[in-house]
């Protein structure tokens, strides 16, 4: 099973490809009883199944109650002599009750969670919701100090260059435009020097 496993890391499934694939995108448990029997669109390694004589095979999305949010696909092979739909599901049953028993910290993930996380802008594994239209869009400046100045780019740094003198001055939200205003009453270039005053929004 080597080679099959060496085809796998070299061949990453996309959404909805084969049975991982489905399973994390409907939430549910996926079951094919002949994995090799798939179309290559929906499981480009079913070539590789059938060269290893590869039948059922189920996967299914957990989370752990170590890792909060991050979701993974757990899937599992049966056994290539375990052709028969019947023979299949009583392995499936009891796979079932082995993890339940063994595997504590792993549990699937509800739908209602999925729906919580959808909420969440900085979820981390999940659904999330859009970031663009959760990006907000630039404020316009809106303090009048702004006719006097216009943003340069200096090296990585934004800053605010007297449109009289030349001079550059920080600009950052944090730093305010108070440094703009007090240049402003000073900048023997500026006409508009005396009649500068408090810092006015519109």
């Amino acid at each position: 099973m080597q080679n099959f496993h060496d085809s796998c890391s070299d061949h990453h499934l996309l959404l909805k490809q084969g049975v991982a694939g489905k399973a994390f995108t409907t939430n549910q448990p996926c079951f094919l009883p002949d994995i090799g029997s798939s179309a290559k669109p929906d499981y480009p390694l079913c070539h590789h199944a059938k060269i290893f004589n590869l039948k059922g095979a189920v996967a299914i999305r957990l989370r752990c109650t170590r890792t909060g949010t991050a979701d993974f696909v757990l899937e599992f092979f049966l056994p290539t002599d375990c052709e028969a739909l019947e023979e299949q599901k009583a392995v499936l049953d009891t796979l079932s009750g082995t993890m339940q028993n063994v595997c504590q910290t792993l549990r699937t993930v509800t739908d209602k969670e999925l729906e919580d996380d959808a909420m969440k802008p900085n979820s981390f594994g999940g659904l999330q919701m859009n970031k663009k239209a959760n990006k907000r869009k630039p404020m316009a400046p809106r303090s009048t100090v702004w006719k006097s100045f216009t943003k340069v780019m200096v090296g990585d740094t934004v800053k605010a260059k007297c449109n009289y003198c030349g001079e550059n001055y920080c600009c950052e939200s944090k730093n305010g435009t108070s440094s703009l205003i007090s240049h402003l009453k000073r900048c023997k270039l500026n006409p508009n020097k005396s009649s500068v005053g408090v810092c006015i929004y519109v």
